[in-house]
């Protein structure tokens, strides 16, 4: 953690990793049932780093780069797409998914939202015909 001030000023930046368990129910759904695909993975992991200085942003993100780099030895190379970055590549995403479930999700998206209008998340586009 970084450091927190007593009195009126508010803590200026914090770095955590999260680690949560995943067992139970959440192992026994099928994997082709649901668009969360990663559910033979015991362990999830976050990393996060939330700071108010914008000085501190290359050490921030320095940090939680190396943990993330660190880790990959020992993680899925599919991740979950709740826990993506704002600049994750369309391949990580399409990973998370999985090509069957991503073009599954892209044909309901052509149906649903065929303009794209919910697009401001990690975007899935609408199939083309």
């Amino acid at each position: 953690m970084g450091h927190a001030r007593s009195g009126s000023q508010l803590w200026r930046c914090y770095r955590v990793s999260l680690s949560t368990q995943i067992k139970g129910a959440i192992q026994r759904v099928a994997r082709d049932a649901v668009a969360f695909g990663q559910r033979e993975a015991n362990f999830e992991m976050s990393i996060v780093a939330d700071w108010t200085d914008p000085l501190e942003d290359g050490s921030n993100l320095e940090w939680a780069r190396a943990l993330w780099n660190a880790a990959q030895p020992f993680v899925l190379s599919a991740g979950c797409v709740n826990h993506m970055t704002a600049d994750e590549p369309e391949e990580r995403l399409r990973a998370a998914y999985g090509p069957e479930k991503y073009g599954k999700l892209a044909e309901l998206k052509k149906t649903y939202d065929p303009d794209n209008f919910f697009c401001l998340n990690h975007n899935i586009m609408p199939a083309t015909a």
